[in-house]
């Protein structure tokens, strides 16, 4: 029985993508030398719910379950915000752009995260922060590169107005690799009237 790393996620449109590239471009160049692996633009995605190790044998059942929950929904706009780092400035591990999420996707996530629950995947404990992940700390950083990391994002102020709609949900398998993760679509659920 074959294993895959899987998880679900909203895509990004291209007006999102092409935000997050500008957005990168400029985080990088102001923080220039820091020890910090920036994901390719095409690569980010929202993930609504990390499920780990799944059996092939499961992929019809989850499939199925957010097929039924993508039929409840209409095509909704997300739209961009703040950047920030996660945990927090004094030690981050995480440089991400966050969301104005609108109710319709809060609401989505939980649904999911319930069903999930109901085929065995435990729910996250973590209240759920819609985000993008633009960049992750390399893990022998420096505790001076740290705090500039920290320091440079508490400073910046990005500012855009890129917004766009979302019609579907995807469930991605991911693939480690030294040169860093590769994202396969095992499904995609269209939204009500997405079509």
């Amino acid at each position: 029985m074959d294993v895959l790393r899987a998880f679900v996620a909203l895509e990004m449109p291209l007006a999102i993508q092409n935000a997050l590239r500008e957005i990168s471009a400029d985080l990088k160049e102001k923080l220039n030398g820091l020890p910090l692996r920036w994901l390719p633009v095409e690569n980010i995605h929202l993930t609504l719910k990390f499920l780990g190790e799944i059996s092939e044998n499961s992929l019809d059942s989850i499939s199925a379950l957010l097929e039924a929950q993508a039929n409840t929904i209409q095509p909704f706009e997300i739209r961009l915000a703040e950047t920030g780092v996660f945990p927090n400035a004094r030690r981050p591990n995480v440089v991400w752009v966050g969301m104005d999420a609108p109710e319709d996707l809060l609401l989505l996530q939980q649904r999911i995260e319930m069903d999930l629950s109901r085929l065995g995947y435990p729910a996250e404990q973590r209240k759920f922060s819609p985000h993008l992940t633009l960049a992750r700390v390399q893990r022998n950083a420096h505790p001076r590169d740290l705090e500039r990391i920290g320091d440079a994002i508490k400073l910046l102020k990005v500012v855009t107005s890129a917004a766009a709609l979302v019609d579907k949900i995807t469930l991605f398998s991911s693939e480690l690799r030294p040169s860093g993760a590769v994202y396969h679509a095992l499904s995609q659920s269209r939204f009500a009237a997405a079509t």
